[in-house]
């Protein structure tokens, strides 16, 4: 998959998850990567290599044990993105692990030093 395609599947990505009620935050015309959430839960999409496509993942805070999420699938859809923001956990996540979620979209946009979050209202103007 070239990397224009991987950017056009992520735009219809965003677009679909926006329709369902979703907000999705991206960097400032980048579709490469983004967050989606329903206020609570926070999912996260990238396009990966040129092979793959663009996956799915969850967000949690950060820590040296479990990282800062875990990879959910590769198959783009709605669903996918509901079942991450509703609590989603791997099968080998117990409850020794430290583990922890953000608990809604502010705690962890507030905790982001490194850019600026730009909503994606679900239209895509022409240089986008």
């Amino acid at each position: 998959m070239r990397h224009q395609e991987v950017v056009e599947q992520a735009k219809n990505f965003a677009q679909e998850l926006v329709k369902a009620g979703l907000k999705v935050y991206v960097k400032e015309d980048n579709f490469t990567w983004g967050y989606f959430t329903d206020g609570r839960g926070i999912g996260y999409f990238q396009g990966g290599s040129l092979v793959e496509g663009v996956g799915l993942s969850t967000v949690h805070i950060p820590n040296s044990s479990t990282g800062d999420g875990f990879k959910y699938c590769d198959n783009l859809s709605v669903k996918s993105a509901l079942n991450i923001i509703s609590g989603y956990l791997p099968n080998f996540v117990n409850n020794r692990m430290p583990f922890k979620p953000w608990g809604s979209w502010e705690h962890f946009a507030m905790n982001q030093k490194f850019w600026q979050f730009f909503e994606f209202d679900g239209i895509l103007l022409d240089n986008q």
